[in-house]
């Protein structure tokens, strides 16, 4: 492995230090698997996009910077949402916004309706490549 490539990141990793050998290399599979359908899935919805609302074309044939480039890519994640939802168990009992949640209780997390919010991402159904907070998506979770 070289110096820059992401297996020698892993490998130097602290976080997978302690992991065994099957455990590295499911990681491993999973990250290509993972990372084969959100990338193909994304490239397409940016074409179908862009098809969609010719005004966010035309921004983009205007500027060529690497900035709105990265913000389209943000924008378009956020949009087309890889992964629709994800489900977790509560470890402790908690209240969020004054529903009683158990230890022990399955739930949704619905990452394509936060990321279609429309008082986070205004305007939430359209595709704004030069959007100010694309990058505030939900699309690949928040945390664990």
């Amino acid at each position: 492995p070289g110096e820059h490539d992401w297996l020698s990141a892993m490998l130097r990793s602290e976080a997978m230090s302690h992991m065994s050998p099957e455990e590295f290399m499911g990681n491993m599979i999973l990250l290509i698997i993972a990372g084969n359908d959100t990338t193909r899935n994304s490239m397409s919805s940016l074409i179908y996009a862009l098809d969609q609302f010719p005004s966010e074309r035309a921004k983009m044939e205007q500027d060529h910077s690497h900035d709105l480039a990265v913000n389209a890519m943000h924008e378009i994640i956020r949009w087309q949402t890889p992964l629709a939802h994800m489900r977790r168990n509560v470890l402790e009992d908690v209240e969020l916004e004054g529903h009683q949640i158990k230890k022990g209780d399955v739930i949704a997390l619905w990452y394509i309706s936060a990321n279609r919010d429309e008082s986070v991402f205004p305007e939430g159904d359209k595709v704004i490549v030069d959007r100010p907070n694309a990058r505030r998506h939900l699309a690949f979770g928040h945390g664990i």
